[in-house]
């Protein structure tokens, strides 16, 4: 479904290949964290919350050149502004699945790469996580 797309990336954070797997290390260690959190959120039809989840992560999807997740969670956050139930219906599972697919495209993105030992990781906090390149900030909202 996502295809993970290097060049992309890797232009946005100035051809630093160290520093994107620094990037993605972090969002797919993001993702695994936040996953108990969506599916705790479709359960309980809270639809409130997978909204604010997913729209933390659209700016790095987008940067990861991951646009058909960031497509649906696009489609899905403005289906629950416009507080369009159908559309939420049938949007939820197709969240929990690109979610899913991201983690999966990420991971395998990973083992291409050098050894997990040789990452180094970059700090984080519960909302917000930071990382400099090129006297640039390039913010990933948490929930």
């Amino acid at each position: 479904m996502n295809t993970f797309d290097e060049f992309h990336a890797l232009t946005f954070l100035g051809d630093d290949r160290q520093f994107l797997i620094q990037v993605v290390k972090a969002m797919q260690d993001i993702l695994n964290d936040q996953q108990h959190v969506m599916a705790e959120a479709l359960a309980k039809d809270n639809v409130v919350r997978m909204r604010q989840c997913t729209h933390s992560h659209l700016p790095t999807l987008k940067i990861f050149g991951l646009l058909e997740a960031a497509k649906v969670f696009e489609m899905f956050e403005a289906a629950v502004s416009r507080q369009d139930l159908d559309a939420v219906v049938r949007l939820k599972l197709a969240v929990m699945a690109h979610w899913h697919d991201v983690q999966r495209v990420l991971s395998e993105w990973l083992t291409r790469q050098i050894p997990n030992e040789l990452v180094i990781p970059i700090q984080q906090n519960d909302t917000m996580l930071f990382q400099a390149t090129q006297n640039r900030f390039f913010p990933v909202d948490g929930p």
